[in-house]
């Protein structure tokens, strides 16, 4: 994964689309969720090119399942007010 450091010095278009698929490839990759989900919508990883194909989880996803990549355990977890939804997300 892209450090910090490297993600806010981005500059200018070809780093940020270079980036961008950097971190689609490893979260493909390394988060079971969104892998699946790919596999749902039948995209292969290697396929997909360019940021503007990636594709993006819906968002109910974020209220029904732990979106996480890694084994690391979230230090904060707020939840969400309920103005769309009868339940909160947790974030």
């Amino acid at each position: 994964m892209p450090s910090a450091d490297r993600i806010f010095s981005i500059s200018g278009d070809d780093d940020f689309r270079t980036l961008a698929m950097e971190i689609f490839r490893y979260q493909a990759s390394e988060n079971a969720l969104y892998a699946r989900y790919i596999e749902l919508l039948n995209l292969e990883q290697g396929r997909i090119s360019r940021p503007e194909d990636i594709p993006f989880l819906p968002i109910g996803t974020f209220r029904e399942h732990r979106v996480l990549t890694g084994r690391a355990e979230p230090e904060l977890v707020f939840e969400s007010s309920r103005v769309t939804s009868d339940r909160q997300s947790p974030h």
